[in-house]
């Protein structure tokens, strides 16, 4: 063998890297960004309710049914707001035909901040025992 001689391989031999991850085509590039956010998910979760039993625990409330209930109604409006990131995230995906997974982690760094004040907001008014002032007409 000459090691002069041009090769008998095909050029995809030497143009396909193994280390590198397969493109995913279609439906599978959205189905991976719904998974990688449900595992983010948990983290989301674990924030919040660290956050709102340290909040909960400073404003002396975690004796209270009402903080209770607020923490569980609370929990279930911020995780439908949480589906708002997959969303964009595919959104902006399809959008721009590449797969944006930077864009992916600063809007959960920014959705999650948004949430933790969102929590830290209705605890307080929970303290203070704020209540909306009935319409008058």
């Amino acid at each position: 063998m000459n090691p002069y001689e041009p090769s008998q391989l095909p050029a995809s031999a030497f143009t396909n890297n193994t280390l590198e991850q397969p493109r995913l085509e279609g439906w599978a590039i959205y189905r991976e960004i719904f998974l990688r956010w449900e595992r983010l998910r948990l983290v989301f979760n674990a924030v919040l309710v660290a956050l709102s039993l340290i909040v909960g625990s400073a404003f002396g409330l975690l004796n209270t049914f009402r903080f209770w209930l607020l923490c569980v109604e609370g929990g279930i409006v911020l995780n439908i707001c949480y589906f708002a990131g997959p969303v964009v995230e595919s959104y902006f995906t399809w959008l721009t035909g590449r797969e944006l997974k930077d864009m992916g982690f600063i809007l959960f760094i920014l959705g999650t901040i948004l949430c933790m004040l969102a929590a830290v907001f209705s605890i307080a008014m929970q303290s203070i025992n704020f209540t909306f002032p009935a319409p008058t007409f």
